[in-house]
């Protein structure tokens, strides 16, 4: 729950299984969700329930065989944010070579009324958060007005 002015940066990741070892999510059920309200107000909703196997997990619209996907959020609106304090920087050129450091990994972006998403899908959990830790880096500075150092708990 965010209040008046607060502000949500957040991101998390799940892991199906351990890509690098062969040990795929073949058997089991996961239920996920992460809801933020602003002022009483749903904002954002992301719900998940997946039984292994099934479809999902395989379709091009779903996992497309992927083991490791994640979301990072924030309550603004991040692009015009970005353009106001950043205008050197182009996000969307930023995501096309990122898309091309890690592919067959794929990141998407979109930005909708005062919710910024990007969204990972791959099969290396590192990779996976180290986009994450450069995206903080980028945007840090123009939502918060503070330069990015990552917390220490990063680092545990």
């Amino acid at each position: 729950e965010i209040k008046g002015s607060g502000l949500f940066i957040g991101w998390e990741m799940t892991c199906l299984g351990r890509f690098e070892s062969n040990e795929m999510f073949e058997k089991g059920e996961l239920t996920q969700s992460l809801m933020i309200k602003h002022d009483g107000r749903p904002l954002f909703m992301d719900r998940l329930v997946l039984a292994a196997p099934c479809d999902l997990q395989t379709s091009m619209a779903g996992f497309q065989g992927k083991s490791v996907f994640g979301s990072f959020v924030i309550n603004r609106d991040v692009l015009t944010l970005l353009a106001g304090t950043n205008k050197d920087f182009d996000l969307a050129q930023w995501q096309a070579q990122v898309n091309e450091q890690i592919a067959p990994a794929t990141l998407a972006i979109t930005q909708k009324p005062n919710v910024f998403i990007a969204r990972i899908l791959g099969d290396k959990a590192q990779q996976a958060r180290n986009v994450f830790e450069e995206l903080w880096g980028i945007l840090r500075p123009c939502v918060l007005q503070r330069e990015a150092c990552a917390p220490r708990i990063w680092r545990t």
